[in-house]
C-alpha cells in the first residue's frame, strides 16, 4: 500500500496516457498535470465562494485549542452549489475516472470542499476514505465488523522515514487522483503559507455497491437512507448522479 503525503491540492485538458493509467494501477495514486483549464478553475473559485458563504449543516470547522487558523470542510453540497455541479456534470473528471477504473459508466459518491487558512495548524490526520471512524479511530479497539477486520492506522508522525510516503509539487490545473484504499494525510508541523482551498470528489464505476460498515459512519448511512438506498444497492440514482457517459 501506498502512504499519500497531502498538501495543496489545487485542481487542463487531455486523455489519461496509458503510463499515467499503469501508475494509478501500480501504485494507487497519480498527478494529472495540467487536467483542467483555466475556465474550470475560475469555475471552482466561484464555487468555493458560494459554498463557503452559505455552508450546508454539514460544515464543520477545526482550529487547534479552538481559535486562530480555521480548517474548514463541507460536503455532499454539489447539489445546492451551481457551479461545482457544472463542474461534475460538464468537466474532464468523470472521463478521467472511467480511463484510470476501465469503467463504463461513473457515479459520483460525495464531494467535498475543504478551506484551509494560512498558518492553520489543524490538519488532516491520516486515514483512508473505505470508512470513517470518529476522529479517524476506530471507537474501542480492533476489531471484526461485517466479515471485515479494522485497524488503527499506523502512527506516521512518529517516524515518518519507515514509510512509502509519496508527495508532488502541483501546479494550478493539476488533479491528485488516488484509490480509495491509499492511506493519506498531512504531517505535523506543516502549515500552509498562504491560503488553501481544495475540491475534491469521491466516485465509483459501475460496480459500485453500498456496503454499510459500522456505527461509525451513522451520519453517512442516515443520509443514504433517506434517499432510500439500502445496503447492497447500485451506487447510481438521482443522489449518486451518473458523470460518465455524459447524459
Amino acid at each position: 500500500m501506498r502512504f499519500l503525503e497531502n498538501d495543496s491540492v489545487q485542481a487542463n485538458s487531455q486523455s489519461l496516457s496509458p503510463s499515467l493509467i499503469e501508475a494509478f494501477v501500480q501504485d494507487g495514486v497519480v498527478r494529472i498535470p495540467q487536467a483542467f483549464s483555466q475556465d474550470w478553475i475560475e469555475l471552482l473559485r466561484d464555487g468555493f465562494s458560494n459554498a463557503v458563504a452559505n455552508p450546508s449543516p454539514r460544515h464543520s470547522i477545526r482550529q487547534i485549542g479552538g481559535s486562530g487558523p480555521a480548517y474548514r470542510e463541507d460536503y455532499w453540497v454539489w447539489s445546492q452549489v451551481p457551479e461545482f455541479e457544472r463542474f461534475l456534470r460538464h468537466s474532464p473528471v468523470g472521463e478521467y475516472a472511467a480511463c484510470a477504473l476501465e469503467a463504463e459508466r461513473i457515479n459520483l459518491v460525495m464531494d467535498n470542499w475543504f478551506y484551509r487558512e494560512a498558518n492553520c495548524q489543524a490538519r488532516a490526520p491520516w486515514h483512508h476514505d473505505i470508512s470513517y471512524f470518529d476522529g479517524h479511530e476506530i471507537a474501542g479497539v480492533p476489531g471484526w465488523v461485517n466479515g471485515e477486520c479494522y485497524e488503527n492506522p499506523p502512527a506516521i508522525d512518529d517516524d515518518p522515514d519507515q514509510y512509502d510516503l509519496v508527495s508532488f509539487d502541483l501546479e494550478l490545473g493539476d488533479c491528485l487522483s488516488f484509490d480509495i484504499r491509499t492511506l493519506h494525510g498531512s504531517l505535523p508541523g506543516q502549515a500552509p503559507m498562504s491560503s488553501q482551498r481544495r475540491f475534491t470528489v469521491r466516485l465509483a464505476a459501475e460496480d459500485g455497491r453500498i456496503c454499510y460498515r459500522g456505527d461509525w459512519a451513522a451520519a453517512e448511512r442516515a443520509v443514504f437512507e433517506k434517499y432510500g438506498h439500502q445496503h447492497g444497492d447500485a451506487i447510481d440514482s438521482d443522489f449518486f448522479p451518473r458523470l460518465w457517459p455524459k447524459c
